[in-house]
């Protein structure tokens, strides 16, 4: 009889696991912030490995600075406020869409 309780409860562990979220919202914002990285260096000529970096990403998305100085010394780039190139990077809006939760289910 335990064996039977063990089993439901793990066939409706498994169940309710796979309508869990797929991934956090902060797994969502550091990949945006790795694409823009990505983005913005494909921007930045090849022959300039120095870059002035001015960022203003305002008080609820400051914790990916270091995300972003991070993706840019990966891609090889040196910061340093004498720097010949200069890179306003600028956040104004970030949001989530979570598309239609409401659809049907068990609840």
């Amino acid at each position: 009889m335990n064996s039977i309780k063990i089993l439901t409860s793990l066939i409706l562990l498994s169940f309710f696991s796979c309508l869990a979220q797929e991934k956090t919202n902060l797994e969502i914002y550091t990949e945006l912030v790795d694409s823009s990285v990505a983005n913005l260096s494909s921007f930045i000529p090849d022959t300039v490995k120095t870059i002035n970096l001015e960022m203003n990403t305002g008080s609820s998305f400051e914790v990916f600075n270091s995300e972003i100085i991070s993706g840019l010394n990966k891609k090889g780039y040196i910061l340093s406020g004498q720097g010949a190139f200069r890179i306003q990077y600028f956040v104004k809006d970030a949001g989530v869409d979570y598309g239609d939760i409401y659809r049907g289910g068990i609840f």
